[in-house]
């Protein structure tokens, strides 16, 4: 047996928010969005899919896995469980017998920049945890023991003891589930096993073999509706097991129709199971029936999977989504050179409309960036004693920017230092970031400006200017992925030794600032413009125009470094010289240092497909460089 195919089985239970999708609250202003999270422990080699990491997706109404992102946490190594308890998560790592704790965030997000991970006393093979009250409990897969811990306040195990009171000969315990106050094991070799649970100290007692024989290949147990469902390592097989006092009594089951692929875990959300395929990197979904049998099972493999191993669902109140027809998508591209912008709107099958108007903008404006229906061009020229310009638009309905304002940077500092030499920007929790290039000291000066967006005015407040802090003396582009931020450098300075190379930064969960800015190499790159995240791939421009690759896929790996980066074959209906990458949906578009851009659909492994190459974008004297997607909600 290979440790990848155990995994527990994972049922919502109390420690939970309401494991249901889409379920209005009595005032209607409030949903549950239930989303599932699922580790994966494999190793592939193919960069369409991410190792040691986890995938979260969005359950829809009609239980299907959708919006599927792949991330990376520090500090992850063979992930084989997850786990919520009090708005924590919890990832159980095999590679180094440790645990992840990660604060949850309002929208379900795991809280990455404030993850922790501390090694588990007595760990020996850790391969599951369980939470039942104030404790925690790891099985250890090597050593048919189990530990017991506590939790604190702050969420931390805590006392954790080693115990060897199960009874009879076991080959490999596999997952650890409570029910009724009872602690149930399975294993590869032999019975499953059920404790009494004492809620006065927590200790598991009174352990005992179950099921009139011992079985192989368990991979878990869950309940759900007073069924208990253990795994096989059995082509689309499991047991059924009816509950009374506490016994099980099983009967064999076969998925209908036939999933393929044995399953290495189940979990129920909604009276609907959820079974993981680790050895195709897929999973099915089935309905139950009155009688607990799994049927009308469908089986899916694109939610970007590398051997899971375990799967948890998790649930949060939002706002109800709009319809949408309330959904308004609008397309900017800057055209620096003849000093203004073009807007269109984007139609029903995710192209241009025939609307596009043109309007100027302020001198220079090297980008837009939006948020709460308010968009930003950054300038860089100015008088320098005033800062940089940069220019406040409302954004209308119908996607024209209106009620539009200059600024100065001394207008927005938090001390007597505007900003200055702004190039580009981005938004991430109400805070905006700018690059910046002081010509006359690069070493020492250049780096970027932080400003907070007052929630009244929009205007930006308490400004500062950070020099010398990441590690690259011409930064232009920069974007944001989770709480990782990435800069690029200037496009315009061809003989650059950082053409090759991007700045990596965290946010800081104290005051937004950059820490841990690390300056990553990486031979793949031919002279970076921005960096492009969609759904779990970076995508990289290349604007040398010597070179043949028109750009660069790279996986997200651990702490956010950009790994497993590749040129892609396909490069039909693409130029070299990249200017800009804007992505909206699955369709790419791209400017380069001409009137011409691209526009292509990314597959279903984050390639770019169906390239075409457009000989002008709208008129033949418009030059399109930074371009921008928003999504206007009309109501």
């Amino acid at each position: 047996m290979k440790i990848i195919y155990y995994t527990l089985f994972i049922a919502c239970s109390s420690f939970l928010a309401a494991c249901s999708s889409g379920q209005n609250d009595s005032n209607n202003t409030t949903q549950m969005s239930t989303y599932a999270y699922i580790t994966n422990e494999g190793s592939s080699s193919d960069a369409s899919v991410k190792d040691n990491s986890y995938t979260k997706c969005l359950v829809t109404q009609s239980g299907k896995l959708s919006n599927c992102n792949t991330n990376t946490i520090k500090g992850i190594n063979k992930p084989t469980d997850i786990k919520f308890y009090n708005n924590n998560a919890y990832i159980i790592n095999n590679g180094d017998n440790s645990y992840i704790k990660c604060p949850t965030l309002a929208d379900g997000d795991l809280d990455e920049t404030n993850c922790q991970t501390s090694p588990i006393t007595g760990a020996n093979g850790a391969l599951k945890i369980s939470f039942q009250e104030s404790n925690a409990y790891i099985i250890n897969h090597n050593a048919n023991s189990y530990v017991q811990c506590t939790i604190n306040e702050s969420g931390d195990l805590q006392a954790c003891a080693t115990h060897n009171n199960l009874p009879g000969a076991h080959v490999g315990l596999t997952s650890i589930s409570f029910n009724n106050n009872m602690a149930y094991f399975t294993a590869d070799l032999g019975h499953p096993i059920q404790c009494g649970y004492n809620g006065n100290n927590g200790n598991l007692e009174n352990c005992k073999n179950i099921v009139s024989s011992a079985l192989v290949g368990i991979n878990g147990i869950s309940f759900n509706n007073n069924y208990a469902y253990l795994g096989l390592d059995l082509d689309s097989e499991y047991s059924l097991c009816s509950i009374s006092n506490n016994d099980l009594t099983c009967s064999l089951h076969k998925t209908n129709p036939a999933t393929g692929d044995y399953f290495s875990g189940i979990a129920f959300n909604n009276n609907i199971a959820y079974l993981l395929h680790s050895q195709d990197n897929s999973y099915s979904q089935c309905n139950v029936t009155n009688n607990g049998i799994l049927t009308n099972c469908t089986t899916d493999d694109t939610s970007n999977l590398d051997k899971p191993s375990a799967i948890a669902f998790y649930s949060v109140k939002t706002q109800p989504t709009p319809n949408p027809s309330e959904i308004k998508t609008h397309f900017y591209g800057l055209d620096t050179i003849a000093l203004s912008y073009v807007h269109c709107s984007i139609d029903i099958n995710g192209d241009l409309a025939n609307d596009c108007l043109y309007k100027g903008i302020p001198i220079g404006a090297r980008g837009i960036s939006f948020n709460n229906n308010i968009a930003y061009l950054m300038t860089p020229s100015g008088d320098f004693s005033k800062g940089s310009r940069y220019t406040k638009c409302s954004v209308q309905p119908t996607g024209v920017l209106s009620n539009c304002k200059l600024f100065y940077g001394k207008e927005s500092a938090a001390i007597d230092e505007p900003f200055y030499n702004t190039q580009t920007s981005a938004i991430k929790n109400g805070k905006i970031y700018m690059t910046l290039i002081q010509y006359e000291d690069l070493e020492n000066s250049s780096g970027y400006s932080l400003c907070d967006i007052d929630n009244k005015s929009n205007e930006l407040i308490n400004c500062s200017v950070h020099r010398g802090e990441i590690s690259m003396n011409y930064p232009y582009n920069i974007s944001i992925n989770n709480n990782y931020v990435y800069i690029t450098s200037s496009i315009y300075k061809q003989a650059l030794p950082e053409i090759n190379t991007y700045t990596k930064c965290e946010i800081s969960s104290n005051d937004g600032t950059l820490i841990n800015c690390t300056s990553e190499i990486n031979d793949k790159f031919n002279h970076a413009t921005n960096i492009i995240f969609h759904n779990g791939f970076a995508y990289v421009g290349a604007h040398n125009k010597t070179g043949t690759n028109s750009y660069t896929i790279c996986k997200i790996g651990q702490s956010g470094i950009l790994e497993n980066c590749q040129y892609p074959d396909r490069t039909n209906g693409l130029e070299s010289g990249i200017f800009q990458i804007a992505i909206n949906d699955n369709e790419v578009y791209i400017t380069y240092d001409s009137q011409k851009y691209s526009t292509c659909q990314i597959d279903s492994n984050g390639l770019w497909d169906n390239c075409v190459l457009h000989s002008n974008f709208f008129k033949d004297d418009y030059y399109v460089g930074p371009m921008a997607f928003y999504k206007y909600q009309t109501n």
